[in-house]
């Protein structure tokens, strides 16, 4: 969990662009859930947290695009839709699950590069994986995934 990806365009900044005068205008986690049921079918999610000072209102359907080396993944959410308000009212949350097979998993868990593209009514967010998401990603494989059957 927390597995934050870098996003472009992230910092704000104020007054004179001095170096240093910024503040953080949003953040983006892709996070992954494995879900077993009683009768032992496994299947994976992944779970889109998008916190910024902006809406973004990203909806239900096609809105999370992958670039896993270079080859498009385009991910449909299929769950409810989670959108709430800090109490200060200054950050928001937008919260979607995307089931991924396990396949989708391997292929972004040995890739090499990684980019992300969120689409919302309200605008996009672009981002990458970093060093530490793939380790992330890499760990959960090696603790909840089989390996990948040859074909």
């Amino acid at each position: 969990s927390n597995n934050e990806i870098t996003v472009e365009g992230a910092a704000k900044y104020h007054s004179e662009f001095e170096e240093g005068n910024y503040s953080v205008a949003k953040r983006c986690y892709i996070d992954l859930r494995m879900l077993k049921d009683t009768a032992g079918s496994v299947s994976y999610w992944l779970i889109l947290t998008y916190v910024a000072d902006e809406w973004l209102t990203i909806e239900k359907g096609r809105s999370l695009e992958l670039a896993v080396d270079l080859n498009s993944m385009v991910l449909t959410a299929d769950s409810d839709l989670s959108r709430e308000k800090d109490p200060s009212g200054k950050w928001i949350t937008e919260i979607l699950e995307y089931p991924v097979t396990s396949e989708q998993l391997w292929k972004m868990i040995r890739a090499d590069a990684i980019l992300v593209n969120v689409t919302g009514r309200e605008g996009e967010m672009s981002g990458y994986f970093n060093e530490t998401n793939f380790a992330n990603f890499r760990k959960f494989a090696g603790e909840y995934m089989d390996a990948p059957v040859a074909n």
